[in-house]
């Protein structure tokens, strides 16, 4: 139980981070244009099969 307890505030980081970049963001918290910014892609990466993977800020964030 104290190993659950102890992770707990790691979990913040992630809402941290998702809230900052949703506020930075133009448009701050409205949902079209946050959602609109975070799934933007960024870069493509190639798959195994040569398909092309469009990664986004919403990617990385649920990567890290």
């Amino acid at each position: 139980m104290r190993k659950v307890l102890a992770a707990a505030p790691l979990l913040l980081l992630p809402v941290v981070a998702y809230n900052l970049l949703a506020l930075t963001l133009a448009g701050g918290f409205e949902s079209t244009a946050a959602n609109a910014r975070l799934t933007a892609p960024l870069f493509e990466l190639r798959t195994a099969p040569g398909g092309l993977w469009p990664v986004s800020i919403a990617d990385l964030l649920l990567v890290a």
